[in-house]
């Protein structure tokens, strides 16, 4: 029944009428503010320390625009740390007295052929939870606790072998790995421990009233390399 009725419509009439709804939608959403207290913005802190290497400051916000109390405090830029792929706000940190990092010990070794099977003990020095990373090329073929190895698929391609440990059973504990070389192996150990240094105190005041960390709390993490 309506349809003659929307025809006798002039066409003209009719975009215009949409043109007004769309720029009404889009007035209403202009309107509303980026961030509140029910929609808060993710904002993770991090203090990223390598061994060796000057430490700094990390900002995860999805890339958003920092506040200027934020920017005032540091030299800001994009970019990437050596913890992740994520793009991040970064800024020089000072160093932080009696920070430790996480390392393994070699407690044994059995040899046949070109693999060797080793045993490491971890020490996390307070983090709370550590992960051990093998770059593409290193031979992993498996690795897991004594009697709970787990090979990796050898026709998946390369790939970043990594094993996690989380907890305060992790100060101690003695991981295997396998692996098809003789030659020594290089390992990243990622330590992380979810406070933040003292030092941080004057860029949590300056964090915006609506945001927060979302998905992972903020923290401080260590970067520490080795060869096996």
């Amino acid at each position: 029944e309506l349809k003659p009725l929307i025809e006798a419509i002039p066409r003209r009439l009719i975009v215009e009428g949409a043109a007004v709804l769309v720029v009404a939608g889009w007035a209403a959403t202009a309107g509303v503010p980026a961030y509140s207290a029910n929609r808060q913005q993710q904002w993770t802190l991090q203090y990223v320390a390598e061994q060796g290497r000057a430490a700094n400051w990390s900002i995860v916000n999805d890339r958003a625009p920092l506040p200027s109390q934020v920017k005032q405090l540091r030299g800001w830029k994009l970019g990437k740390l050596p913890i992740g792929e994520r793009l991040r706000w970064i800024a020089p940190a000072p160093p932080v007295e009696g920070l430790t990092f996480a390392r393994v010990d070699r407690v044994a070794e059995a040899r046949q052929n070109n693999r060797r099977l080793i045993s490491l003990r971890l020490t996390s020095n307070g983090a709370d939870t550590v992960t051990l990373l093998f770059d593409k090329k290193v031979p992993v073929v498996a690795l897991g606790t004594p009697g709970q190895l787990r090979r990796f698929d050898q026709g998946a391609g390369p790939g970043l072998s990594t094993l996690s440990c989380t907890g305060r059973s992790c100060d101690g504990a003695v991981f295997q790995m396998l692996v098809a070389t003789r030659d020594p192996v290089p390992v990243q150990l990622l330590a992380t421990r979810w406070a933040l240094p003292p030092e941080a105190g004057q860029l949590k005041a300056a964090q915006p009233p609506f945001a927060q960390a979302q998905y992972l709390p903020d923290a401080t993490i260590t970067l520490a390399r080795q060869r096996i």
